[in-house]
């Protein structure tokens, strides 16, 4: 289904990825990732691989991927990836998330973090949503944190932080 020339494999890799079918991502690198390895590095390929393998449910191909590659992989990347996994394997995503954002400190994993404690109706979202404006100073995170803390009925704290970025925003 994805025969493409080397010369389209970049462009046919950003469409796969748009997509965002975990099943086509993991056909596609695993089919093409020498190609691809001339647009991307080794331990972007390796992740992504991996992560879409974990998301339909391939554990044990997810897991031998990530053994095969630890060498080319950062210890972020080892550890996002072995969250990814464990989320696959049943383990609370809230927790896990939790976990990886604490232990890095990154934006990426407090972006993720944020989505699952969105999806769940957690009531922390406002707090991390708060956390999230401190690294990206984007309005729209403003925005989410006040709907989120309101919705978890702390006006109070949502006024606060109101008030804490009103001279950031004007």
């Amino acid at each position: 289904r994805f025969a493409v020339p080397s010369s389209a494999a970049l462009s046919a890799f950003a469409l796969v990825m748009k997509g965002d079918s975990p099943h086509e991502i993991a056909q596609f690198v695993h089919k093409y990732r020498d190609r691809l390895k001339e647009y991307q590095s080794d331990e972007t390929m390796v992740a992504i691989e991996v992560e879409a393998l974990s998301k339909i449910g391939d554990v044990a191909g997810a897991k031998a991927l990530l053994a095969q590659n630890c060498a080319v992989l950062s210890d972020t990347n080892v550890a996002f990836l072995e969250a990814t996994i464990a989320e696959a394997e049943g383990a609370d995503s809230i927790s896990v998330r939790l976990a990886q954002f604490e232990a890095s400190g990154t934006t990426h994993d407090l972006q993720i973090l944020v989505n699952v404690l969105g999806k769940a109706g957690d009531d922390r979202l406002g707090d991390f949503l708060i956390r999230l404006w401190g690294q990206r100073h984007q309005i729209e995170d403003a925005r989410r944190a006040c709907d989120a803390l309101i919705s978890a009925g702390k006006e109070h704290r949502a006024e606060a932080f109101l008030e804490e970025i009103g001279e950031q925003v004007r």
